[in-house]
Protein backbone atom coordinates (compact mmCIF):
# COMPACT_ATOMS: atom_id res chain seq x y z
CA UNK A 1 0.00 0.00 0.00
CA UNK A 2 1.35 3.20 -1.20
CA UNK A 3 1.19 6.13 1.65
CA UNK A 4 1.71 9.81 0.91
CA UNK A 5 3.59 11.97 3.39
CA UNK A 6 3.79 15.20 4.86
CA UNK A 7 5.72 17.68 2.95
CA UNK A 8 8.31 17.84 6.28
CA UNK A 9 7.46 21.33 6.80
CA UNK A 10 9.58 22.28 10.14
CA UNK A 11 7.77 22.88 13.09
CA UNK A 12 6.98 26.13 15.52
CA UNK A 13 9.30 25.92 18.83
CA UNK A 14 7.97 29.75 19.35
CA UNK A 15 4.37 30.15 20.92
CA UNK A 16 2.17 29.96 18.04
CA UNK A 17 0.27 34.01 19.85
CA UNK A 18 3.81 34.94 19.69
CA UNK A 19 5.00 34.35 16.18
CA UNK A 20 1.34 35.35 15.05
CA UNK A 21 1.66 38.61 16.38
CA UNK A 22 5.29 39.42 15.02
CA UNK A 23 3.90 38.15 11.55
CA UNK A 24 0.93 39.86 11.60
CA UNK A 25 3.55 43.33 12.26
CA UNK A 26 5.74 42.65 9.60
CA UNK A 27 2.23 42.02 7.04
CA UNK A 28 0.98 45.28 8.34
CA UNK A 29 4.47 46.88 7.50
CA UNK A 30 4.39 45.27 4.37
CA UNK A 31 1.79 46.46 3.17
CA UNK A 32 2.49 50.32 4.46
CA UNK A 33 5.55 50.11 2.88
CA UNK A 34 3.86 49.01 -0.35
CA UNK A 35 1.92 52.20 -0.42
CA UNK A 36 5.32 54.24 -0.72
CA UNK A 37 5.28 56.80 -3.21
CA UNK A 38 7.98 56.71 -6.06
CA UNK A 39 8.75 59.07 -8.45
CA UNK A 40 11.98 59.60 -9.06
CA UNK A 41 15.43 57.56 -9.33
CA UNK A 42 16.67 57.89 -5.41
CA UNK A 43 13.13 57.59 -4.71
CA UNK A 44 13.50 53.95 -6.14
CA UNK A 45 16.41 53.00 -5.08
CA UNK A 46 15.54 54.37 -1.41
CA UNK A 47 12.42 52.03 -2.09
CA UNK A 48 14.02 48.90 -3.16
CA UNK A 49 16.68 48.98 -0.04
CA UNK A 50 13.61 49.68 2.46
CA UNK A 51 12.09 46.47 0.82
CA UNK A 52 15.37 44.69 1.45
CA UNK A 53 15.38 45.81 4.96
CA UNK A 54 12.00 44.09 4.85
CA UNK A 55 12.70 40.94 3.89
CA UNK A 56 15.78 40.30 5.92
CA UNK A 57 13.25 40.66 8.93
CA UNK A 58 11.02 38.49 7.64
CA UNK A 59 13.27 35.70 6.57
CA UNK A 60 14.98 36.35 10.63
CA UNK A 61 11.68 35.42 12.07
CA UNK A 62 10.91 33.00 9.73
CA UNK A 63 14.37 31.31 10.92
CA UNK A 64 13.95 31.70 14.20
CA UNK A 65 10.36 30.45 14.68
CA UNK A 66 11.03 26.92 14.00
CA UNK A 67 13.22 23.74 15.06
CA UNK A 68 15.21 24.51 11.92
CA UNK A 69 16.83 27.51 10.18
CA UNK A 70 17.01 26.04 6.87
CA UNK A 71 13.01 25.60 6.61
CA UNK A 72 10.77 25.36 3.54
CA UNK A 73 9.04 28.50 4.67
CA UNK A 74 12.10 30.50 4.60
CA UNK A 75 12.88 28.95 0.68
CA UNK A 76 9.28 29.52 -0.15
CA UNK A 77 9.44 33.29 0.66
CA UNK A 78 12.73 33.68 -0.85
CA UNK A 79 10.64 32.55 -4.28
CA UNK A 80 7.79 34.24 -3.88
CA UNK A 81 7.89 36.70 -6.79
CA UNK A 82 5.14 38.14 -9.37
CA UNK A 83 5.28 36.62 -12.69
CA UNK A 84 3.48 39.54 -14.76
CA UNK A 85 6.38 41.27 -15.99
CA UNK A 86 9.18 39.91 -17.95
CA UNK A 87 11.12 42.47 -19.49
CA UNK A 88 12.71 40.91 -23.08
CA UNK A 89 14.10 44.51 -24.25
CA UNK A 90 17.85 45.14 -26.08
CA UNK A 91 20.72 46.05 -23.49
CA UNK A 92 20.17 49.77 -24.50
CA UNK A 93 16.73 50.29 -23.66
CA UNK A 94 15.30 51.75 -20.55
CA UNK A 95 12.85 50.02 -18.81
CA UNK A 96 10.16 53.10 -17.83
CA UNK A 97 10.96 54.77 -13.98
CA UNK A 98 6.94 53.37 -13.48
CA UNK A 99 7.21 50.01 -14.81
CA UNK A 100 10.27 49.30 -12.76
CA UNK A 101 8.39 50.31 -9.81
CA UNK A 102 5.23 48.44 -10.25
CA UNK A 103 7.25 45.30 -10.78
CA UNK A 104 8.91 46.12 -7.14
CA UNK A 105 5.51 46.70 -5.68
CA UNK A 106 3.99 43.77 -7.27
CA UNK A 107 6.76 41.15 -5.79
CA UNK A 108 6.31 42.81 -2.84
CA UNK A 109 2.70 41.83 -2.92
CA UNK A 110 3.76 38.24 -3.42
CA UNK A 111 5.74 38.42 -0.90
CA UNK A 112 3.16 40.02 1.91
CA UNK A 113 0.34 37.51 0.61
CA UNK A 114 2.64 34.66 1.01
CA UNK A 115 3.17 35.71 4.82
CA UNK A 116 -0.71 36.26 5.20
CA UNK A 117 -2.05 33.27 3.77
CA UNK A 118 0.57 31.12 5.67
CA UNK A 119 0.30 32.90 8.98
CA UNK A 120 -3.08 30.87 8.57
CA UNK A 121 -2.24 27.53 7.68
CA UNK A 122 0.33 27.25 9.85
CA UNK A 123 -2.55 27.73 12.58
CA UNK A 124 -4.71 25.35 11.46
CA UNK A 125 -1.66 22.56 10.67
CA UNK A 126 -0.65 20.76 13.87
CA UNK A 127 2.42 19.36 12.71
CA UNK A 128 3.44 22.93 12.58
CA UNK A 129 1.66 24.45 15.65
CA UNK A 130 0.60 22.21 17.55
CA UNK A 131 3.15 18.94 17.26
CA UNK A 132 3.64 18.24 20.79
CA UNK A 133 -0.03 18.68 21.95
CA UNK A 134 -1.66 16.15 18.90
CA UNK A 135 -2.04 12.63 19.14
CA UNK A 136 -0.38 11.96 15.71
CA UNK A 137 -0.78 8.08 16.06
CA UNK A 138 -4.27 8.51 16.76
CA UNK A 139 -4.55 10.83 13.68
CA UNK A 140 -3.10 7.77 11.47
CA UNK A 141 -5.66 5.44 12.55
CA UNK A 142 -8.53 7.74 11.36
CA UNK A 143 -11.62 6.59 9.48
CA UNK A 144 -13.10 7.87 6.23
CA UNK A 145 -15.86 10.02 8.73
CA UNK A 146 -13.10 11.39 10.96
CA UNK A 147 -10.95 12.32 8.05
CA UNK A 148 -14.32 14.32 6.32
CA UNK A 149 -14.86 15.82 9.90
CA UNK A 150 -11.20 17.05 10.64
CA UNK A 151 -10.91 18.43 6.31
CA UNK A 152 -13.89 20.31 6.99
CA UNK A 153 -12.89 21.79 10.50
CA UNK A 154 -9.80 23.15 9.30
CA UNK A 155 -11.64 24.80 5.55
CA UNK A 156 -14.18 26.08 8.47
CA UNK A 157 -11.29 28.17 10.23
CA UNK A 158 -9.87 29.20 7.36
CA UNK A 159 -13.32 30.36 5.93
CA UNK A 160 -12.02 33.90 4.43
CA UNK A 161 -12.88 33.12 0.63
CA UNK A 162 -9.54 32.53 -0.13
CA UNK A 163 -9.45 28.40 -1.59
CA UNK A 164 -6.56 26.40 0.39
CA UNK A 165 -4.65 23.30 -0.23
CA UNK A 166 -6.68 19.88 0.69
CA UNK A 167 -4.02 17.66 0.50
CA UNK A 168 -1.79 20.06 2.62
CA UNK A 169 -4.42 20.02 5.62
CA UNK A 170 -4.78 16.65 5.68
CA UNK A 171 -1.22 15.55 5.85
CA UNK A 172 0.18 18.53 8.00
CA UNK A 173 -2.41 17.18 10.44
CA UNK A 174 -1.04 13.71 10.77
CA UNK A 175 -3.92 12.08 8.51
CA UNK A 176 -2.99 9.16 7.00
CA UNK A 177 -3.71 8.74 2.74
CA UNK A 178 -3.53 5.81 1.31
CA UNK A 179 -2.29 6.55 -2.15
CA UNK A 180 -2.57 9.84 -4.53
CA UNK A 181 -6.38 9.81 -5.24
CA UNK A 182 -7.13 10.05 -1.72
CA UNK A 183 -7.30 13.28 -1.02
CA UNK A 184 -9.44 14.35 -3.99
CA UNK A 185 -12.14 11.69 -3.24
CA UNK A 186 -12.58 13.00 -0.01
CA UNK A 187 -12.71 16.02 -1.22
CA UNK A 188 -14.95 15.19 -3.56
CA UNK A 189 -17.52 13.63 -0.88
CA UNK A 190 -17.49 16.84 0.65
CA UNK A 191 -18.00 18.43 -2.85
CA UNK A 192 -21.00 16.28 -3.55
CA UNK A 193 -22.93 17.25 -0.32
CA UNK A 194 -22.36 20.91 -1.01
CA UNK A 195 -20.19 21.38 1.87
CA UNK A 196 -17.25 22.71 -0.25
CA UNK A 197 -16.18 24.25 -3.57
CA UNK A 198 -12.97 22.87 -5.08
CA UNK A 199 -10.16 24.11 -7.71
CA UNK A 200 -7.33 22.65 -9.12
CA UNK A 201 -6.10 19.67 -10.14
CA UNK A 202 -5.06 16.55 -8.46
CA UNK A 203 -2.91 16.32 -5.71
CA UNK A 204 -1.27 18.75 -4.10
CA UNK A 205 -2.55 21.11 -6.80
CA UNK A 206 -6.48 20.92 -5.74
CA UNK A 207 -7.97 23.81 -2.81
CA UNK A 208 -11.21 23.96 -1.20
CA UNK A 209 -12.88 26.17 0.51
CA UNK A 210 -16.10 25.33 2.53
CA UNK A 211 -19.65 26.93 1.70
CA UNK A 212 -22.17 28.33 3.76
CA UNK A 213 -23.56 24.80 3.92
CA UNK A 214 -20.82 22.95 5.26
CA UNK A 215 -20.04 25.88 7.50
CA UNK A 216 -23.74 25.48 8.96
CA UNK A 217 -23.23 21.63 9.03
CA UNK A 218 -20.32 21.44 11.05
CA UNK A 219 -22.25 24.51 13.41
CA UNK A 220 -24.43 21.94 13.62
CA UNK A 221 -22.14 18.62 14.59
CA UNK A 222 -20.44 20.64 16.90
CA UNK A 223 -23.92 21.45 19.25
CA UNK A 224 -24.44 19.19 21.92
CA UNK A 225 -26.41 15.98 21.07
CA UNK A 226 -27.51 12.88 22.35
CA UNK A 227 -28.88 10.40 19.94
CA UNK A 228 -32.52 9.24 21.13
CA UNK A 229 -33.49 5.61 20.07
CA UNK A 230 -36.50 5.51 21.98
CA UNK A 231 -38.62 5.92 18.82
CA UNK A 232 -37.25 2.81 16.97
CA UNK A 233 -40.38 0.62 17.34
CA UNK A 234 -40.67 -2.29 19.92
CA UNK A 235 -42.21 -4.16 17.21
CA UNK A 236 -40.26 -6.70 14.98
CA UNK A 237 -43.70 -6.61 12.52
CA UNK A 238 -43.34 -2.79 12.34
CA UNK A 239 -39.48 -2.65 11.89
CA UNK A 240 -40.22 -5.29 9.20
CA UNK A 241 -42.79 -3.27 7.69
CA UNK A 242 -41.17 0.68 7.84
CA UNK A 243 -38.30 -1.14 5.82
CA UNK A 244 -40.19 -3.03 3.37
CA UNK A 245 -41.99 0.45 2.81
CA UNK A 246 -38.75 2.06 2.56
CA UNK A 247 -36.85 -0.23 -0.08
CA UNK A 248 -40.66 -0.30 -2.38
CA UNK A 249 -40.61 3.69 -2.52
CA UNK A 250 -36.79 4.09 -2.77
CA UNK A 251 -37.16 1.18 -5.74
CA UNK A 252 -39.91 3.29 -7.06
CA UNK A 253 -37.74 6.22 -7.35
CA UNK A 254 -34.75 4.42 -8.27
CA UNK A 255 -32.65 6.22 -5.64
CA UNK A 256 -30.82 3.09 -4.47
CA UNK A 257 -29.02 0.20 -5.00
CA UNK A 258 -28.64 -3.03 -4.58
CA UNK A 259 -26.22 -2.91 -1.75
CA UNK A 260 -27.93 -0.65 0.15
CA UNK A 261 -31.39 -2.71 0.05
CA UNK A 262 -29.56 -5.53 0.85
CA UNK A 263 -27.92 -3.76 4.15
CA UNK A 264 -31.77 -3.34 5.40
CA UNK A 265 -32.59 -6.54 5.02
CA UNK A 266 -30.23 -7.15 6.80
CA UNK A 267 -30.99 -5.07 9.62
CA UNK A 268 -34.55 -6.66 10.06
CA UNK A 269 -32.64 -10.09 11.20
CA UNK A 270 -30.23 -7.75 13.45
CA UNK A 271 -33.32 -6.05 15.34
CA UNK A 272 -34.68 -8.95 17.63
CA UNK A 273 -30.87 -9.69 18.51
CA UNK A 274 -29.98 -6.09 19.94
CA UNK A 275 -31.11 -2.80 21.80
CA UNK A 276 -32.62 -0.70 20.15
CA UNK A 277 -29.41 1.86 21.30
CA UNK A 278 -27.43 -1.24 19.34
CA UNK A 279 -29.68 -1.43 16.59
CA UNK A 280 -29.93 2.78 15.90
CA UNK A 281 -26.01 2.52 16.12
CA UNK A 282 -25.22 0.17 13.49
CA UNK A 283 -28.16 1.33 11.14
CA UNK A 284 -26.23 4.98 11.51
CA UNK A 285 -22.74 3.11 10.73
CA UNK A 286 -24.23 1.13 7.90
CA UNK A 287 -25.74 4.41 6.05
CA UNK A 288 -22.08 6.27 6.84
CA UNK A 289 -20.35 3.82 4.98
CA UNK A 290 -23.01 3.77 1.78
CA UNK A 291 -22.57 7.51 2.13
CA UNK A 292 -18.90 6.98 1.82
CA UNK A 293 -19.52 4.77 -0.69
CA UNK A 294 -21.48 7.34 -2.49
CA UNK A 295 -23.55 4.36 -3.14
CA UNK A 296 -27.42 6.45 -2.02
CA UNK A 297 -27.51 10.85 -1.79
CA UNK A 298 -27.75 12.54 1.43
CA UNK A 299 -31.59 12.64 1.11
CA UNK A 300 -31.97 9.35 0.44
CA UNK A 301 -29.82 8.51 3.76
CA UNK A 302 -31.92 11.01 5.94
CA UNK A 303 -35.12 9.74 4.68
CA UNK A 304 -34.21 5.67 5.76
CA UNK A 305 -32.44 7.14 9.09
CA UNK A 306 -35.76 9.44 10.13
CA UNK A 307 -38.48 6.67 8.93
CA UNK A 308 -36.98 3.97 11.40
CA UNK A 309 -35.23 5.94 14.09
CA UNK A 310 -37.40 9.44 14.40
CA UNK A 311 -34.07 11.34 14.77
CA UNK A 312 -32.13 13.72 11.91
CA UNK A 313 -29.01 11.38 10.60
CA UNK A 314 -25.59 13.50 11.29
CA UNK A 315 -22.96 12.83 8.18
CA UNK A 316 -20.54 14.67 9.89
Amino acid sequence: MEVINSKSYSFLVKPLQKFNEEVSELITEGYRLHETKVSIEEELSAFRENIKIWVNKVVEILQSSFDKQDNLFVFEFGQAHSQTFRFNIGPNVKVHLSDRVKKEKDNLREKVSYLEWNRKIIEVCDSISARNSTNFDLRAKYKMAEKLSLLLDRLYKLNDGNNYPIEMLLLENGIRLNNHGEARELAAILENNGYITTLGGLGSELHGAITVSGAMALEESLEPHKENYDEISSDQVEINRKIDSIIETLSKQDAGQEVLYEELQELKELYGQLSKKNWGQILKGKLFDIALEKLADKDVLQFIYENLTGQHLRLL
